[in-house]
This record gives structure tokens, sequence and C-alpha cells, in this order.
């Protein structure tokens, strides 16, 4: 059986990008190597979570490449505008040694790889998602592992209105939402700041042929119950959806999120067998092609599959 975490934590993200919304923009166009960067923490901001700043570069094969830091509340304000370097922590890695100034040379690296393109690209927070999720694996095996987000609400988190800005320019984040410990589905939020997204996610991450072979991990990824989500991303449906002034480019999925993506369970069965009959065709068509060598599937290991899937919210 399948064991859930004992309880659900609440993770908020807030993104951030340039009142140009280059990342962004780089981010809908797939160019090679785009950026995107968030400060990530779990619960509420009131009880002093571990806030993490990440650094997330997409690479040409589909994987991606991170760099992250940990950072009280009391230091992300100081860090983001450059004017805070761990000055002690690394000072006291370079004194331990036992290849521990290996270990500073490489946090101050990182320290130095986040600050530099915070500048670069005048870097601020722009977009926060706040969601529930709900993880589920074998204990002990993490070959399969899956994670459903729900209650998934998008806001704006800028300061690109000088008379109405979403958050005071001088803070790092929305004072209103934390100070009051806010909660889904944030009533008191402005229309025109939130967007509450209409599904949940489920993202499935594989590692291993064994794994990914497993005929209920198909099962669950053919059915009725979900709708594949290629390339699906938070930070990209959020500002597509509350900054479309700012914004000249939008994600291919935007249009299929206004029709329903439940599916009549039989017809979901039969287009699945009509699926399979067809590539077994196929397969036959290509194996007397190449003098009866079946040819060999590639699959492409580090992008989990993420799909929309029917979560009861009301619309």
């Amino acid at each position: 059986d399948l064991n859930t975490v004992p309880d659900d934590p609440t993770i908020t993200s807030l993104y951030f990008d340039n009142p140009q919304f280059d990342l962004y923009t780089q981010k809908v166009a797939r160019a090679p190597e785009a950026g995107s960067l968030r400060l990530r923490w779990t619960g509420n901001l009131r009880d002093k979570p571990a806030i993490f700043l990440e650094k997330k570069v997409v690479t040409d094969d589909d994987r991606s490449r991170e760099v992250k830091v940990q950072l009280k509340q009391k230091h992300v304000k100081e860090f983001l505008d450059g004017e805070y370097r761990f000055d002690k922590k690394v000072h006291r890695m370079e004194n331990m040694g036992n290849g521990e100034s290996e270990q500073a040379e490489a946090f101050k690296k990182d320290v130095d790889e986040l600050q530099s393109f915070i500048k670069e690209h005048n870097l601020q927070p722009m977009l926060r998602a706040n969601y529930t999720r709900t993880a589920f694996q074998i204990p002990g095996d993490d070959r399969i592992r899956i994670s459903l987000d729900t209650n998934l609400a998008l806001i704006r988190e800028d300061a690109l209105d000088e008379l109405r800005p979403c958050r005071d320019a001088d803070e790092w984040h929305r004072r209103d939402i934390d100070d009051a410990g806010m909660e889904y589905p944030f009533q008191s939020i402005r229309t025109g700041e939130i967007a509450r997204f209409p599904h949940g996610l489920l993202e499935i991450k594989i590692r291993g042929d064994v794994a990914r072979s497993a005929e209920w991990v198909k099962d669950l990824m053919v059915s009725h119950l979900v709708k594949e989500a290629p390339r699906f991303s938070k930070f990209v449906h959020g500002v597509a959806q509350l900054f479309e002034d700012y914004v000249n480019s939008f994600p291919f999925w935007l249009g299929e999120l206004e029709s329903d993506i439940r599916r009549d369970p039989e017809t979901a069965f039969h287009e699945e067998q009509e699926r399979l009959a067809k590539r077994a065709e196929d397969d036959m068509a290509v194996g007397s092609f190449l003098g009866g060598k079946t040819p060999s599937t590639r699959h492409i290991v580090g992008s989990p599959v993420q799909m929309f899937t029917e979560t009861g919210q009301s619309r």
C-alpha cells in the first residue's frame, strides 16, 4: 500500500522576474539554459519556517540544475540586495579544515551565482504560488514518487503599479498575507490579484526501468481521471493569468484549461485500447521494414510526468 505523509503541508513559492518578464518569456520560448528563481517555505511564515532560495536552470536535454541556499527571515532582504553573504558561516567552514575549505569555496560560488543572477536581471518577487501537497511513496522504495498539489492559488506579489502596489516595494514579501496568516481560498485578496487553479496537479517521478514498466502507473497515466500536462509550470501559468497586459507570449496549455478535463471512463478505456492497437500495428510495420527487428524505445529520464486531475473544487 502507498502511504501518505501524516500532514499535508501548505507550500509557498515566491517566483522572481523583472518588470520586462524576461525569465517568463525565455521559459515560454523554451530558450536554452532558461533560468528561474524562487523563495520557498512550508507552512506559515509567522512560525519561522526554513526559507530556501532556489535557482533552477533547465538544460538542453530537459534535465535541470539547481543552486540553493537556506536563509533566515531576517537575512532574506539583505541577501536579495547583495548585502548579506554568509560571511560568518563561510569563515567557520574555512577554519574547520577536514575538506571543509573546499565546501566553503563551493558555497561561496553558489552565493555569488545567486546574487549575480538577481543583480544582472534586476529580479524581484512577482508571483506567489500557494498549494497543499500530498506525497505518496511505497515505504523504503523511492523508484516511484507521486505528489498531488491541490488548492493552488496564484497571487500577484509585484510592486509594478507604484500607486497601488501588491507588495510594498521595500519588503521582500506581501505582509498583508503573511502577517495575518491568510490561507486558501484567500478571500480578502482583491479580484485581479489572484487566480485559483481549477484542477489538481499530479506529478509522477520514476527511477529505473522496473518502475517505468509498472502496470498500475501506466493505468493511472491513461485513465479518465487525469489529463497530461507536459512542461506545465506554476510560474508560467500564474504570470499568463495575472500579468497578461505585461507579456506578449503565452503557454500552449492555456486554451485547454478552459474546457472540462473530465472524461467518461468507458470512452477513456476505448481510446486507450485504440491507441495500443495502433502502436502495435506501427511497431509491426516498422519491424517488417527493419527485417523483423522491433525498434527500441528511448526514455528521457529527468522530466517527471505532470498531469491535471479533477479535485472536486468549485469552478
